[in-house]
Formats: C-alpha cells, structure tokens, sequence
C-alpha cells in the first residue's frame, strides 16, 4: 500500500469512527467532536467548553467541559499473510513478557496518534 492511500484510508476510518460514536449516542447529551467550543489553555484539567448563545468567553456559565481524548493506535501489516488485502489495526500493549511460544513473522508496524474533543453525558439532561 502506498503511503497515500494508507493516509486516506486512516483518514477515513478514524472520521468515520467518530461519526458512529456520535450516532451511537445521539439518545444521550454527550457531543463527540463538538463544533462550537473554545480551547481552555488556563485549566489544565480540561480541553475546553463548549460556547453558549448567551455566553461570552469569560462568563462560562450555560457551557459544558470538553474532554480531548487522545488515541494512540498501532497498524500492523503482516507480511505473513498475503492472502488479505488492507491493513490489520491492533491495539499494541508494551512491555508483555511470558512463557509460551514465539514466532518469526515479518510485520510492519506504524502509529497514528490523534484526539477526539467529547462531551460527556451528565446525569442531568440538556432538555432540563
């Protein structure tokens, strides 16, 4: 695969991954990747707030905390197996060590890191 088509396809994924995130919890008042917010470089607790019709950025009332969750994914391409076409995506874990068996298979191994800005839901509803 191409280093351009391995971007697009990773571009698309993780876009796409996000976009069912949202529709899984579009019955929640939780935002995944929300438009309308202002980073907080003040708090180091929190990404930022989302901004509210009445709001101004130093009143912060009406407006919810935004979570930036970061990912940092590993995609392996196995070179052992031919028959399948397109990447394997594995969640890579440092630092395991055991008995067993081992095997000798070429792979490559390359890293995405990216972050999603969330919403979480709160107990209280927005409709309240």
């Amino acid at each position: 695969m191409e280093l351009r088509e391995f971007i697009k396809s990773s571009l698309v994924d993780i876009t796409k991954g996000v976009m069912d995130a949202g529709e899984a919890l579009k019955d929640t008042n939780a935002i995944i990747s929300p438009h309308n917010f202002k980073i907080d470089n003040k708090d180091p607790q929190i990404f930022g707030r989302t901004k509210d019709e009445g709001a101004t950025y130093r009143n912060i009332d009406g407006t919810r905390v935004v979570h930036k969750v970061d990912f940092d994914i590993a995609v392996v391409v196995d070179a052992s197996d031919k028959k399948q076409a397109g990447l394997k995506v594995a969640v890579m874990s440092l630092g395991l060590s055991g008995g067993g068996e081992s095997t000798n298979k070429a792979a490559s191994t390359s890293r995405i890191k990216f972050s999603v800005p969330v919403v979480m839901s709160s107990s209280k509803s927005d409709k309240d």
